[in-house]
C-alpha cells in the first residue's frame, strides 16, 4: 500500500487542537492524551509517555531532537532525559501551565520507565 505525504507542518499550521512536532501534526494539551495533557500513566497518552516534571501533576510527552528547537511545538521545550534523547515538555501558558519548569524528577521518571520496559534477553 503506497500513500502520499505532503510537506511537513509549520508550526501555525495545524488544526484545531493539534499542534506540530517534528514536522507532523500531533494531538496538543487541550486533546485528550495530547502532547501536553494531564495524564497519570503511560496509556493515557497518544505517546504512550507521561512523564514526571517534579510537579504535582504529569504530562503527555514525546520524544524530540536535542540539536533541533524545532522538533517540539510552540510553547515546548525539548528537555534532556539523559543519554542523548530528549522529550517535548510543555512551558506555555493558559489552561496547562504547569509552573516553574521541570527538574531532575523527570529525568528518574523517564530512567526509570526505560528500565521497565527494557526487554529481557533469554539465555539459551
Amino acid at each position: 500500500m503506497a500513500f502520499d505525504q505532503g510537506p511537513p507542518c509549520e508550526p501555525d499550521g495545524c488544526d484545531g487542537t493539534d499542534v506540530c512536532a517534528n514536522g507532523i501534526c500531533v494531538p496538543g494539551p487541550e486533546a485528550p492524551g495530547g502532547l501536553g495533557a494531564l495524564c497519570t500513566g503511560d496509556t493515557e497518552c497518544i505517546s504512550h509517555q507521561c512523564a514526571n516534571g517534579g510537579e504535582e501533576l504529569m504530562h503527555c510527552v514525546m520524544a524530540c531532537d536535542l540539536g533541533n528547537k524545532a522538533s517540539c511545538p510552540e510553547h515546548f521545550d525539548c528537555l534532556d532525559t539523559g543519554g542523548g534523547g530528549g522529550v517535548c515538555w510543555f512551558t506555555g501558558s493558559g489552561c496547562c501551565q504547569t509552573g516553574t519548569g521541570p527538574q531532575g524528577p523527570i529525568l528518574l521518571g523517564l530512567g526509570a520507565a526505560a528500565l521497565l520496559l527494557r526487554r529481557r534477553r533469554r539465555r539459551p
